[in-house]
């Protein structure tokens, strides 16, 4: 997310005198929106797509140990 606001500020922006104002400002607007997306979107498709792509692994190594 820090390199994420650092390129949304130079984008924005541009680097000024006020790089450190305009920083901290569209970091705390990023984690504002990221939070969210993070714990109800993001984490949980993750997590489905990990347990679903790794399930016959758990398994099989269950079985053999």
């Amino acid at each position: 997310m820090a390199l994420a606001s650092i390129l949304g500020v130079y984008h924005g922006y541009g680097f000024t005198e006020q790089i450190i104002p305009n920083y901290l400002l569209t970091y705390c607007r990023n984690f504002i929106m990221v939070l969210p997306v993070q714990l109800f979107i993001a984490g949980p498709a993750a997590r489905w797509l990990f347990r679903h792509i790794f399930v016959g692994t758990q398994r099989s190594e269950a079985v053999q140990g």
